[in-house]
């Protein structure tokens, strides 16, 4: 059978890429050829698929290959697939690709005008096959790819008008050297060919898409000078002021958005591929001692340049930290398109603080004593609570505060001139402010 496919297609002739393909004159079916290199989630792939490889890869497609049946009288079956891979620069396949492999469609066969996808090769499905590869060693311009199925029944085509996918992938061995390109072509006739039940075609498509070898995970650059207050260390400053953060359902205001800038050794288009890979699935955010998970529920943009900004909400919190002596550690670590990946940057420290304010004891003027002083002197206990914020003093001409509750402004405090009498002195810590707990009265 492999005779009859070197005979009739001339193996050895100059090609690149994969194909795998039934006759039309023969059968009737209607087979297309897709590259798979480089593209974000579309039409043909639910994962993204970069044109950077790593060293050590999963599996990688490189093209896709659909036949929409047509009506047969008995079942066909898949055979061999025949296709080229071409050096692009410094390319050799015995020293670069640790396997070649065919995988058909999880869903197989799709239904009649269904369109299947890429997966990942965790959910598609392995097909067995035996391998020859021309020449078998050494450096060529190109290589010429053999993969006969072990149990053709494997790639029965029994249906009529149903869709039938397949995927011819790749991946690195762990010597490849950086910057290595090289690719499958699906541009000319005899670059694929596909042995079905003993007779053979060749089918012409798009080009393929160069891949690259990048071995080198992005690293974080020293950019930020340390400071105490804001816990800006030197890959890790912090946005805000402070470093210390409460939650939401202590306070509907609680300070609880972390707000982190990085600085990295790669910009936008050569991390993300040109945007295959959206920036937040490429940022993983450690806030297991916060919230007991590794979140990648975040905000990544970027600012210009390689800089990049990181946003993440806490929104609850197990964690009651008041003392300096126990900071919490967020972790920050960075991929790139081709999978490198950076350990965990643990610089960075945060203090969580869920403890409501002590109430202020004020010492003068006593409660329901009348002053008749337009000024009024007043004078309270110290704040001995950590994170200490502020003094606010509030004025209400109701005992429960309500005009306050509606008249305040963004700083805590009212317009004096409306109110005659001091109803009490309130602080809080920074992030929390409760007014139903913190308030004393007296009046002047």
């Amino acid at each position: 059978m492999l005779k009859q496919v070197f005979k009739r297609t001339g193996l050895f002739a100059g090609i690149t890429v994969l194909c795998i393909f039934i006759s039309n004159a023969v059968y009737g079916h209607n087979i297309t050829v897709t590259n798979l290199v480089g593209l974000s989630t579309v039409t043909y792939n639910t994962v993204p698929l970069a044109s950077k490889i790593k060293a050590s890869s999963n599996y990688v497609p490189l093209f896709r290959i659909n036949i929409t049946s047509s009506p047969i009288s008995s079942p066909y079956q898949l055979q061999a697939v025949t296709f080229t891979i071409t050096n692009d620069s410094g390319f050799q396949f015995d020293r670069d690709i640790s396997a070649v492999a065919l995988f058909k469609d999880s869903v197989y066969p799709g239904a009649a005008g269904s369109t299947n996808t890429w997966a990942g090769s965790s959910v598609e499905t392995l097909i067995p096959t035996s391998q020859i590869v021309m020449p078998a060693s050494g450096a060529s311009g190109s290589y010429r790819i053999v993969l006969a199925l072990t149990t053709p029944t494997d790639a029965n085509i029994n249906n009529a008008f149903d869709e039938y996918t397949y995927y011819i992938a790749v991946r690195t061995s762990a010597g490849i050297p950086g910057g290595t390109q090289f690719s499958a072509k699906i541009d000319a006739a005899n670059d694929v060919i596909l042995t079905v039940s003993g007779s053979t075609i060749t089918t012409a498509s798009g080009s393929g898409t160069i891949l690259t070898a990048d071995l080198t995970p992005p690293s974080f650059s020293v950019a930020y000078s340390p400071n105490a207050t804001s816990g800006t260390g030197l890959t890790v400053q912090n946005q805000d002021t402070y470093n210390v953060y409460s939650t939401t359902e202590i306070c509907s205001t609680a300070n609880n958005l972390i707000h982190l800038r990085v600085t990295l050794d790669e910009n936008l288009n050569s991390l993300s591929d040109t945007n295959v890979y959206m920036l937040n699935s490429l940022f993983t955010l450690d806030t297991s001692a916060l919230d007991g998970n590794v979140s990648n529920t975040k905000d990544i943009t970027t600012v210009g340049g390689n800089v990049y900004d990181i946003q993440y909400s806490l929104l609850n919190t197990t964690a009651t930290i008041n003392l300096p002596s126990s900071p919490v550690p967020i972790g920050l670590k960075v991929r790139d398109a081709a999978g490198n990946e950076t350990a965990f940057d643990t610089s960075f420290n945060c203090y969580i603080d869920r403890t409501k304010p002590s109430v202020v004891t004020i010492n003068s003027p006593a409660d329901n004593v009348y002053i008749g002083s337009a000024a009024p002197q007043l004078s309270w206990q110290p704040d001995t609570d950590l994170n200490f914020s502020k003094y606010v003093i509030v004025l209400s001409s109701d005992s429960d505060l309500s005009d306050y509750l509606v008249n305040n402004t963004g700083n805590g405090f009212v317009s004096l001139y409306k109110f005659s009498r001091l109803v009490g002195i309130y602080r809080h810590g920074y992030g929390i402010v409760d007014l139903n707990d913190l308030f004393l009265g007296c009046r002047c």
